[in-house]
């Protein structure tokens, strides 16, 4: 009997680890697709803020071989970022939240 006591606790433990690491990866994806997403909103945000108005960004934008998809230049890296620290803080958050159950 102990033996069936020792697997269900082994049990409960793998589906807390699979929730944590679901939950992990739901928060990369999220991390990832709305940095992709606001990546361009931010970089036109920083280039007004910075002094440039929307001429320099529309000369940006009309100047380059990419057209609008300029806007995205360099996106990925702050995406792969984003889903990096996204993954870190739910897994360790969802963790921390197990042991003090």
């Amino acid at each position: 009997m102990a033996e069936v006591g020792s697997l269900e606790a082994e049990l409960q433990l793998a589906e807390e680890g699979v929730k944590s690491l679901i939950n992990a990866l739901s928060g990369s994806l999220g991390g990832f697709v709305s940095s992709s997403v606001l990546f361009p909103l931010d970089l036109i945000k920083t280039k007004l803020q910075s002094g440039q108005g929307w001429k320099e960004i529309s000369d940006i934008v009309s100047n380059s071989e990419y057209g609008y998809l300029v806007l995205w230049k360099h996106g990925h890296v702050r995406g792969v970022q984003s889903s990096i620290e996204k993954f870190l803080y739910f897994y360790n958050f969802e963790m921390l939240m197990q042991m003090y159950k």
